[in-house]
């Protein structure tokens, strides 16, 4: 998939968040001091991806969240950027012995992560304020 940098960019002027573009290949928004996503076109489209900037965690297509009781939600990428904007996706950090580990999302309505958390794991979940400046 390739990802319209176009559209991004003019959305995300109606919000309190910074971007930087280079081109047609990469596209950041830095939501909060911490977070930064970056939306990466590649010449093959399923090499193109979602990532947060310093994280392991990236996706190549829908970003799926499952919850518990085994309900899912896929969400495209403008879809979770509005997911992230309505606070319904929230941003967890995963430290183990005090370093950060990972950076990755959260659905609030589709959370299993307390399944697969490790003896002294530490995640630290955060809801973004992005303001509508429009």
């Amino acid at each position: 998939m390739k990802y319209d940098f176009d559209f991004l960019e003019d959305y995300s002027k109606n919000y309190n968040v910074t971007i930087k573009r280079e081109g047609n290949i990469f596209f950041e928004i830095s939501l909060d001091q911490d977070v930064t996503i970056r939306f990466q076109n590649a010449e093959n489209e399923k090499d193109s991806l979602i990532a947060f900037v310093n994280s392991e965690w990236h996706c190549h297509n829908d970003i799926i969240f499952s919850g518990k009781n085994g309900y899912y939600t896929s969400l495209n990428y403008i879809d979770f950027i509005l997911e992230i904007i309505d606070g319904n996706i929230l941003i967890c950090s995963s430290y183990a012995a005090g370093e950060l580990k990972d950076v990755y999302p959260v659905h609030k309505d589709y959370f299993d992560e307390f399944d697969y958390m490790e003896f002294g794991e530490e995640l630290r979940i955060k809801k973004l304020k992005i303001e509508n400046i429009r």
